[in-house]
């Protein structure tokens, strides 16, 4: 009740809500269920380098070689 309430509150006040520490299938499954946009954490994967993290996107046809640029931020979720 708590995660919904918490949800419902973030998307009434125009935000997207990103849920941190995901560690496995069935919390990501619940989330999406309960309108969370956005999961990260060990279940997609642990921390990686830029050259580790373009592969990782690169794999799943989420990033297009030349799409990052470095120095100009990157900000990487996996939308569920």
């Amino acid at each position: 009740m708590i995660m919904k309430s918490t949800i419902d509150l973030a998307h009434g006040l125009g935000m997207e809500v990103v849920a941190d520490g995901v560690e496995d299938a069935k919390l990501a499954t619940c989330l999406k269920e309960l309108g969370c946009d956005m999961v990260q954490g060990y279940w997609l994967s642990k921390r990686l380098s830029l050259p580790h993290l373009q592969k990782f996107l690169q794999d799943r046809d989420l990033l297009k070689p030349g799409d990052l640029s470095w120095p100009g931020g990157l900000a990487c979720v996996m939308a569920i």
